[in-house]
């Protein structure tokens, strides 16, 4: 249980957050948003294309800025769900578009007031930020997410600690306390530009398993501690070793994705995960119930 000291109090204001990390689908954990919590959800596995990332741009932008209808998705949800899905669906085959569907979980939807729980890493890529993000964080830059400043100077420690400058969780206290335990003063102080890639990889690549040994955490606990919006964009392959029911099996990867997304029905909706099958398939025929979808 989590003391009440590491709880954010929620603010509708600035209890937006979203999460630049590493994440795998627990297909097998499914729980009931928390109160004054909405989880946003959009899968870019497979998907990853000019066209689909489109809109993804536009979110990571309007989240620097402090867009108003992300505070507030439930009242906004025509405008989030369309602004920030791909924009050229005619480019993009069906079932990519399936899976690039923008859905709101929260406890009063009568249809996705639970979720798939989602294992995060907290981990990097390359060298840009990584961690949790309030809303109008600086996290987007040339149209992607911020990269870090490296020059002739920057030590290994220098550029690790950037990653996690303004992130909530892990913070960048949490990063530097870490470094410290695991690297000697004289590793921390490794410049990182004059070094090959090898090299990098080689000082860089054991800080990412740790930083994921230490701070890995689920999406439901996260959302305990910071209630408000969540913003889950992350990729979303279910977690090794947990795609066990038979009805995934021999499921295409976008087919996969669709019905992780879809699970969230699943307490309230016959037919979707464990009801009839039939009926999944009865919805896919006609062009008219494909639009909806």
């Amino acid at each position: 249980m989590l003391n009440t000291k590491e709880v954010t109090p929620y603010d509708p204001n600035t209890s937006v957050y979203y999460i630049i990390s590493h994440g795998c689908d627990m297909i097998n954990d499914i729980q009931e948003v928390p109160a004054d919590c909405v989880y946003i959800t959009r899968a870019l596995c497979g998907v990853e294309t000019t066209i689909a990332l489109e809109g993804y741009k536009r979110f990571l932008e309007d989240f620097s800025k402090g867009e108003e209808r992300l505070k507030d998705p439930k009242t906004n949800r025509a405008k989030v769900s369309n602004y920030y899905k791909p924009t050229n669906q005619n480019k993009i085959n069906f079932e990519n578009y399936r899976s690039e569907k923008i859905t709101l979980h929260y406890p009063e939807s009568k249809h996705h007031n639970t979720f798939v729980n989602n294992k995060l890493t907290c981990t990097f890529e390359g060298f840009y930020i990584a961690g949790l993000y309030r809303i109008g964080s600086p996290i987007y830059e040339n149209e992607y997410i911020k990269p870090i400043e490296i020059d002739e100077n920057t030590t290994v420690e220098e550029v690790i600690l950037q990653m996690y400058e303004e992130s909530l969780y892990p913070t960048k206290s949490d990063i530097q306390t870490l470094l410290q335990d695991i690297l000697t003063a004289e590793e921390r102080s490794v410049k990182i530009q004059p070094l090959k890639m090898g090299a990098k990889l080689g000082i860089i690549n054991p800080i990412k398993e740790k930083i994921k040994e230490k701070f890995t955490i689920d999406a439901a606990t996260l959302m305990k501690k910071f209630p408000g919006v969540f913003y889950m964009f992350s990729c979303r392959p279910i977690c090794r070793g947990e795609d066990t029911r038979t009805e995934l099996n021999n499921e295409t990867a976008n087919q996969r994705i669709v019905m992780r997304r879809t699970v969230s029905a699943a307490p309230n909706t016959p037919g979707v995960l464990g009801g009839s099958r039939k009926r999944i398939n009865k919805r896919r025929k006609t062009r008219k119930q494909k639009k909806s979808f």
